[in-house]
């Protein structure tokens, strides 16, 4: 033992510990006392004629920067000689394992350096005290970024999470709980979630895939052609389901199959193409479509009503003008009450989009010329608002809905301007349109 020049003296680069942790408190301590353990360090051998003598520190990194923030000018080493690089990582190690000082990312980093090194995992074991089962579970924070294993521990995960996320074998999945749920409350239960999607997947790879395969079928990109008509489905986590192929297909028929998050679909083109018969589903599809129609020319007829009103007496009021205005640019805003494309179809259709200062403008325009039919405008546009379609998915008349009650009322505002209902109108607000699907009895 020996007492050396601290400026003779330099960390080694691959210390295990990458954080010298509590320097304060030890530098306090060594101002007082002195540095009471020696350094161990090892002569780099490249010393040249001249040149000061070069040596590196393997044990004692913490005492080194705290003799140095302390100022002294030497500490006591002991010089060890004819250590391997295997030797000098192990050592290094080994004497901060017996600390406890490392985290356990460092613990990792130091573990593979020694493998790297060529130590045997046996030997590493013993001289570490860790088991075979600790080694490979430290190792493993090694598959994943520096950066998301020091987050997470810093939020609570534990090394048991790590090696559970890591038998996630999707990769998608396992980035997505790595980046955003390990580390957090819910990440067990995000992790069982993941763990059924990755079986499935697992299943559907195993089992559905090369199924399909063998029966010729292609995997098909998006957008899909429309010649490829839907046939059925795969649903992930239904492995007691065993895959069945299209029936009744000819020769020249083609199947091909889309995997998407939930399973996979399957999809069949002709070769020649048999005409369907109407089913019950789409007779009713074809009448909700006919009746979106009628309530759209209702609207239409409604709002061309509105726009050509030229009769209304002019009466200005200026705070009557400041309310209106003030009522629309709120309406129109952020928390719209108002259908800014009916604004449009009544003031200008080409106009693509309206904020809610130019409507506001629109209407304090229209208020100049015809105050009267300003306001009616606004009531309008309004009551506008609750007034809709009354079919149910079924395309039957829905009596319970708001929107009834809308529609009438729309119709007794406009009845008192002169606008009169057609027959095919008075039948949608009363339910006797013949489009709407009868109750069954």
């Amino acid at each position: 033992m020996a007492e050396m020049p601290i400026e003779w003296i330099h960390p080694h680069p691959k210390n295990p510990r990458e954080q010298l942790t509590d320097i304060d408190e030890l530098v306090q301590s060594v101002k007082a006392h002195g540095i009471m353990q020696n350094l161990t360090v090892v002569p780099d051998g490249n010393e040249e004629p001249g040149m000061k003598p070069s040596f590196t520190v393997i044990i004692g990194h913490r005492r080194l920067e705290a003799a140095k923030r302390a100022g002294l000018e030497t500490v006591p080493v002991t010089i060890a000689k004819n250590l391997t690089d295997q030797d000098i990582q192990q050592i290094m190690l080994v004497e901060n394992m017996q600390r406890k000082d490392l985290t356990p990312l460092e613990e990792a980093k130091g573990i593979q350096m020694c493998l790297d090194l060529g130590i045997p995992e046996a030997t590493l074991a013993e001289k570490t005290g860790f088991s075979k089962a600790t080694i490979k579970s430290r190792r493993t924070l090694l598959k994943f970024s520096e950066e998301n294993v020091r987050t997470a521990f810093i939020g609570g995960a534990s090394i048991q999470d790590f090696i559970d996320l890591d038998k996630i074998e999707d990769p998608k999945l396992r980035n997505d709980l790595l980046m955003n749920s390990i580390g957090t409350g819910t990440f067990r239960r995000d992790l069982e979630i993941a763990k059924r999607h990755d079986d499935s997947r697992k299943w559907m790879n195993k089992v559905v895939l090369p199924f399909l395969k063998q029966h010729n079928a292609i995997e098909l990109g998006t957008p899909r052609s429309k010649e490829w008509e839907y046939n059925s489905y795969f649903y992930n986590g239904r492995e007691d389901l065993e895959p069945v192929y299209p029936k009744d297909l000819d020769p020249d028929d083609q199947v091909g199959y889309s995997i998407n998050s939930c399973g996979i679909e399957i999809y069949v083109r002709y070769a020649h193409p048999k005409p369907k018969p109407e089913t019950e589903a789409d007779k009713r599809q074809k009448c909700k479509q006919l009746l979106s129609d009628e309530f759209t020319r209702a609207r239409i007829r409604r709002t061309d009503f509105i726009k050509d009103l030229k009769w209304m007496p002019v009466n200005q009021h200026e705070t009557r003008k400041e309310l209106l205005t003030e009522m629309v640019a709120f309406m129109a805003g952020w928390h719209s009450g108002l259908d800014m494309q009916l604004f449009r179809n009544i003031f200008d259709p080409k106009k693509k989009s309206w904020k809610a200062e130019e409507a506001a403008e629109q209407i304090a325009a229209l208020y100049d010329q015809n105050p009267v039919k300003a306001l009616i405008t606004v009531a309008y546009m309004i009551r506008e608002d609750e007034a809709g379609e009354t079919y149910d998915w079924e395309g039957r008349f829905n009596g319970n809905s708001d929107k009834v009650i809308g529609n009438k009322k729309i119709y007794e505002f406009l009845e008192q301007f002169g606008f009169v209902m057609t027959a095919e109108e008075r039948q949608l607000i009363e339910g006797t349109h013949p489009l709407y699907v009868k109750q069954a009895e």
